[in-house]
């Protein structure tokens, strides 16, 4: 009994074959079901392949036609990971075909055969064939309502990689972010995916140049690998940092890719290809930045990486290296380079780039057989790329060997090639350079008018390279009268562009400061001269603004350099109106917004000072013009903190550079290097100012709290006389400034942008303001440093060629040798900290730039986080001759009285000893 339901089992399954049959072909797919699982998990052993195999050569009819497709599909996946992609391919086009006839053309399981097999005939390279399955199999899954987001992404991507590596970036783009927001409307928890698409559409806005939204795209990525699992992801977080890096230097910032791609060497120690990547991407950072030393070593390191396999990119490797070693005229290194990657060429496209580089080569070196036998050498066949480049290198070589017409002709047919917008505007200078060639060696109007004509019909605004370029460009630019310092810096001639900027700005007729100094006037100064005198740890930053640009030049002891700022002239000026109005309102006050000071401050550093970090040292004199004038340089953020608020742990430039302002270079070579100024060794060596204010009937300022206590801590360090209360008269101080080394005023000041002769400077008692018109009766030849402590001092009327007519520039005109004045209203409370910090180091014989900027870090660093803003600290700018001051109170004058007498008393102990001592014969 107890065996009867086994045997009633059997015998109706005996009656009922369809239901065995039926039975057994389920436990087939459950199998199938479990070795997809565990393939998907890569624990699949071996045994299980091996039964996964024998189903499939037992054939459809045996397991069932569904079951077979299904086995089929699992060992193509398998053969397609190892690489047995032919055999692969027929599994999947069988199951294909089995599945569409059973199933539907339109069912997920054929989607999922087309995108299986779709894989293995790209592989082969019928990638045309391959895309038309792909997008077949898209559309079915699109379509399906009870598919999963995740394998509707999976589908997708297949899809948008496709376009990608076929060239149709923008179909990739917009479908990878469709993907995207699939990826975001799915009801799951954060995965891989979502950072993988952000990656995926930073690659396509890198190959569409758009690398501001390719960094953008590529730091998100990055941070959502950090989000997921500091310990997971480390191969794709270290390409999302690399990526970042790549957007960056092709902005021209290579400075700021640095830090990234050592994360990103950080993150991928264990994928060597990957870190050669980034090594390649750390040489081009250095190429920029003219460090051809480091580039060199960081191949060296791409190459080490790639020592085992990676051909192709070992190849690429070499022929940057090449590049670089060229670029230094290092040409036997080079060649040697160049064919050494030809012996090692895995490919015929390989050995057309080698053999073009070689060509360019023998080009720069003169061998112009050479370079043309070597072309020879190219295969007949080639792509338009390769063609353009190789019409490109004929024409060069014909301009060299004087062929005009047939450069001419050489360069419209490679105009003729489709390419993009770079390659089509290097052709049209290419043939422009062989008219303007023509022209001088001819000589003749016509030669002159045509290449004019060319360059004007093709709106040529820029060379592609300076070196070759020049002088083509500066020939025809100057035969025609166009911008003289545009056309100077295109053509790579940038001391040219730097003279005639000083001489437009200091001839300017509004500038009244050169009509009423001969010295400057003059036209001989030395710019030669004036890098001899500069130390190693000073920059010198000179604006200028035209009607349509902006130019900043670096001048240093050992070069001068100059940048076309990217931005237009009203998106500068709208940017920095934006930055001055946050910074000049009190925290909490109506209109603060931190988040809006930090975003301009950022943009005008990206713009103004991040494309020329590279050139900048540790000390900036900055000769502001136009706008710029109004632009507190110390405050632009370089790095932000996590919220906009915390204005101390945002790092501004303050931070990293000692600042200073000037009128101009040629100002500082005449005031500053040239002229031996003689200050006066008086007594009094300082005259403080503080009025009293607030009195009913006798004035209508308001009372200022804290400038009797400011002028006093003043006093105590650096010594003088003070006049503060009633005694602060405005005659008093007219008898007595031009006698003192310093003038500090702790006072109310008054700007006045429509008439800059009304400004003021507010005295104890009524109508007692020492306006700026005034200042022609007093003569501060002999004075140091003037300290306005007072509103808005640095602020009135712009005039072009001169700068602000302030009161500032009013204490420059009667002499003053440096001015440290306010660009917005001085908060009584803060000034007298800030003050007593500058004095203290002026005595312990700082810089004027130099004790201001410490001062301005020391106030930083002990106030509280409200009075951290940049109203507080960043108004305050110092015009003029910022060396230290030459006669310094107390205990500091006395040291250096002192080491002065230990010298006199060496020497004539010396002298002495001399004459004492014996004579040969």
């Amino acid at each position: 009994m107890r065996f009867l339901p086994l045997l009633l089992f059997f015998l109706f399954l005996k009656i009922n074959p369809a239901v065995a049959q039926q039975s057994a072909a389920a436990r087939t797919a459950q199998r199938i079901d479990i070795w997809y699982t565990q393939w998907q998990q890569g624990a699949l052993t071996q045994a299980a392949y091996d039964s996964c195999s024998r189903m499939v050569q037992r054939g459809p009819k045996v397991i069932g036609e569904l079951n077979w497709a299904m086995a089929a599909s699992l060992q193509g996946n398998i053969l397609y990971e190892s690489g047995a992609c032919q055999t692969s391919a027929a599994l999947h086009a069988k199951a294909l075909q089995i599945r569409q006839r059973l199933l539907g053309r339109t069912d997920t399981l054929s989607a999922n055969s087309m995108q299986n097999l779709a894989n293995a005939r790209y592989e082969l390279g019928f990638r045309e064939e391959a895309l038309q399955l792909y997008e077949t199999a898209w559309c079915i899954k699109k379509d399906s309502l009870r598919l999963p987001p995740e394998k509707l992404i999976v589908s997708g991507l297949n899809l948008a990689d496709c376009y990608q590596d076929m060239g149709f970036t923008n179909k990739a783009l917009e479908l990878y972010n469709k993907l995207l927001q699939y990826r975001r409307e799915a009801p799951v928890s954060p995965d891989a995916s979502t950072p993988e698409l952000l990656l995926e559409i930073a690659n396509c806005y890198i190959t569409l140049k758009a690398y501001r939204q390719a960094e953008d795209y590529a730091g998100r990525a990055a941070a959502l690998y950090e989000q997921l699992d500091p310990t997971a992801h480390q191969q794709y977080r270290g390409r999302a940092y690399q990526r970042v890096a790549m957007a960056r230097i092709m902005q021209g910032r290579p400075l700021f890719a640095h830090e990234v791609l050592q994360k990103a060497l950080t993150q991928l120690q264990e994928y060597p290809s990957d870190a050669a990547d980034v090594w390649m991407a750390m040489a081009t950072a250095d190429r920029m930045q003219g460090r051809y030393a480091d580039a060199l070593n960081s191949l060296e390191m791409a190459q080490q990486l790639l020592e085992e396999g990676a051909l192709e990119k070992k190849n690429a490797l070499l022929l940057l290296k090449g590049e670089y070693l060229s670029a230094q005229q290092q040409y036997k290194q080079a060649a040697a380079t160049y064919y050494q990657a030809l012996g090692q060429a895995a490919n015929p496209a390989q050995r057309q780039e080698c053999l073009l580089h070689l060509s360019r080569l023998e080009l720069e070196r003169g061998n112009y057989a050479a370079a043309q036998g070597l072309l020879l050498r190219v295969a007949a066949r080639q792509d338009s790329a390769t063609l353009y480049v190789i019409r490109m290198l004929e024409g060069d070589i014909a301009l060299k060997q004087g062929r005009w017409e047939a450069a001419l002709a050489t360069f419209q047919q490679a105009l003729q090639i489709p390419a993009d917008a770079d390659k089509q505007l290097a052709a049209e200078v290419r043939r422009l350079n062989v008219l303007v060639v023509r022209a001088r060696q001819r000589n003749t109007a016509a030669d002159w008018q045509e290449a004019y004509r060319y360059a004007k019909a093709n709106d040529i605004h820029r060379p592609i390279n300076y070196d070759v370029y020049a002088r083509a460009y500066k020939t025809v630019y100057r035969q025609f009268g166009d911008s003289y310092i545009e056309a100077a810096l295109q053509c790579g001639d940038t001391l040219a562009a730097f003279m005639r900027v000083a001489r437009e700005k200091w001839k300017h007729p509004n500038n009244r400061t050169i009509q009423g100094d001969a010295s400057i006037a003059a036209p001989n100064w030395d710019i030669q001269g004036l890098q001899a005198a500069m130390r190693e740890d000073l920059s010198f930053l000179e604006f200028y603004e035209s009607d349509s640009a902006l130019y900043v030049f670096v001048l240093d002891k050992k070069r001068l350099s100059a940048r076309k700022i990217a931005a237009d002239v009203a998106t500068i000026h709208r940017h920095v109106v934006a930055f001055f109005e946050q910074c000049s309102r009190p925290p909490g006050g109506v209109g603060s917004d931190p988040a809006v000071l930090m975003a301009e401050g950022q943009w005008l550093y990206e713009q103004l000072l991040a494309p020329i970090k590279m050139y900048l040292s540790k000390r900036l004199l900055i000769a502001p013009d136009g706008i710029i004038h109004f632009l507190p340089f110390d405050a632009l953020p370089i790095s932000l903190a996590s919220k906009p608020e915390y204005f101390q742990d945002h790092r501004f430039l303050l931070h990293e550079y000692t600042l200073a302002y000037v009128p101009g270079a040629r100002w500082y070579w005449h005031k500053v290097v040239r002229e031996k100024r003689r200050f006066r060794s008086n007594a009094r060596t300082l005259l403080a100012i503080a009025p009293v204010f607030g009195i009913p009937g006798v004035d209508d300022l308001e009372a200022l709290n804290f400038n009797f206590p400011e002028v006093d801590s003043v006093e105590r360090i650096w010594g003088g006389e003070i006049l503060k209360g009633p005694a602060a008269q405005k005659q008093a101080f007219m008898d007595r400034a031009q006698a003192c080394n310093i003038l500090h005023l702790a006072t109310h000041g008054s700007a006045d942008s429509e008439f800059p002769a009304h400004a003021y400077v507010a005295f104890s008692g009524q109508d007692q303001k020492l306006y700026a018109g005034e200042f022609e009766r007093i003569n501060l030849a002999g004075t140091e440093l003037v300290v306005l402590s007072a509103c808005k001092t640095a602020l009135g009327q712009l005039n072009t060629g001169e700068g602000v007519s302030s009161i500032a520039l009013a204490f420059q005109r009667a002499g003053a040798g440096a001015v440290l004045a306010s660009l917005w209203n001085v908060d009584d409370a803060m000034a007298p900290g800030l003050q007593t910090r500058f004095y203290t180091l002026l005595k312990e014989g700082c810089r004027k730039s130099e004790a201001l900027s410490a001062a301005k870090r020391q106030l930083l660093q002990a106030c509280d986080r409200d009075h951290a803003h940049p109203y507080y600290w960043a108004g305050y700018l110092l015009n003029g001759n910022d060396k230290p001051m030459r006669f310094i109170p107390g205990e500091a004058r006395k040291a250096w009285l002192w080491a002065l007498s230990a010298l006199l008393l060496l020497f004539i102990g010396w002298r002495f000893l001399k004459k004492r001592s014996p004579r040969r014969v």
